[in-house]
């Protein structure tokens, strides 16, 4: 008995501090007690890039107010609504003594970087961040070492998914979460299974997808169209020049014809994927993992296309929780080749929560 407790005293304190960590930072940062003023030293890609990223994770307590163009490149008043001070009085009249500061500029405006990390200091700056130009970089779980003496980092960047353990892990996770769902959830599997069959179609249908290594296999779905969806979709892209461009552009259309009553209500919760659970028991897919595509999508990959045939397409995965359908072809590529990058367990488990996050509140579902 001793025994049990202490595992799942351990479990849920896994489980439980990480949470009231996220819970607490919200409510500061609700009532303003969280995020303090931030300006960005830079106001080109890099600085923008990191603008960006600090948008999507509130929580950091990073309030930014201003970029501040460092070598008078940028003509712009504003950069996404926030201003681009041009000149150092600005930039002091903005600032007090909590005010934070982020250098961020491209590789080649080193020179800027140095002047400003010694500006900051003469100005007492107690804390300054610096976000360098790494794209392309796997930086989650990365190892940094420093040689004494010397202005030299070392980065040791590490592929989880290439660990035997790391594998051994995600299908574990993999078989006993997919499992647990379809126990849960196998009332509700069989009254939907009957809701999409009475127009005398099967309730469930498999379509090619690519997988792992480039092995295809059929990726199981409740039917949420018509019978005849491919002639449909033919006259559909025959007729409408839009609809046409909206395919290409995307693989999808949003106000698709071929869709049924109970298809589009499958479609906007999502359900109509639970049936993918049975890929992740089979070992086609994993819970969570690249966005599955077909081998005409493969080209649009170019580049990253080795990332993705790296790992098992997921049922939910980075582009999931970031957007769905809303978000373009070019960043559901960033998003899975980020993933496969950046792999770990953790990652896993917080794309999970977000998901149903998302699948409730119904973002970029269509």
């Amino acid at each position: 008995m001793s025994r049990f407790v202490w595992v799942a005293t351990w479990v849920l304190a896994l489980i439980l501090i990480p949470l009231a960590r996220a819970i607490s930072k919200r409510v500061l940062n609700h009532y303003g007690m969280w995020k303090k003023q931030t300006i960005i030293i830079g106001s080109s890609r890099n600085a923008q890039e990191a603008w960006q990223a600090l948008q999507s994770e509130e929580v950091m307590g990073f309030d930014v107010i201003a970029f501040f163009d460092v070598d008078k490149s940028s003509p712009q008043a504003s950069i996404s609504g926030v201003p681009v001070l041009h000149n150092e009085q600005e930039l002091w009249q903005l600032t007090n003594s909590e005010t934070q500061f982020i250098v961020a500029v491209e590789f080649e405006q080193s020179q800027h970087r140095d002047h400003w990390l010694k500006t900051l200091a003469m100005h007492n700056c107690r804390s300054v961040s610096v976000i360098p130009t790494l794209r392309g970089v796997p930086l989650y779980g990365t190892d940094m070492a420093y040689i004494f003496s010397h202005e030299v980092m070392i980065l040791r960047v590490n592929n989880n998914l290439a660990k035997r353990t790391s594998r051994f892990l995600k299908r574990a996770f993999d078989i006993v979460g997919a499992l647990s769902i379809i126990l849960a959830l196998s009332p509700a599997l069989l009254v939907l299974g009957f809701m999409v069959g009475r127009d005398g179609g099967p309730p469930i249908y498999g379509h090619e997808r690519v997988g792992l290594g480039g092995r295809k296999f059929k990726c199981l779905k409740f039917r949420s169209m018509v019978i005849n969806s491919k002639e449909v979709l033919e006259e559909v892209l025959r007729t409408d020049p839009v609809a046409r461009a909206e395919w290409d552009k995307d693989f999808k259309l949003k106000n698709d014809p071929r869709i049924t009553k109970v298809g589009h209500f499958i479609r906007k919760t999502s359900l109509d994927e639970l049936p993918q659970l049975w890929n992740v028991v089979r070992g086609d897919m994993s819970l969570v993992g690249p966005r599955p595509v077909i081998e005409d999508e493969l080209c649009r990959y170019a580049g990253d296309v080795d990332y993705y045939l790296m790992a098992k397409p997921g049922m939910t995965g980075l582009w999931q929780v970031s957007g769905r359908n809303d978000v373009d072809y070019e960043t559901r590529v960033y998003f899975d080749s980020w993933y496969v990058k950046n792999w770990s367990l953790w990652n896993d488990i917080a794309i999970l929560f977000k998901t149903v996050g998302v699948v409730l509140k119904r973002d970029g579902a269509y």
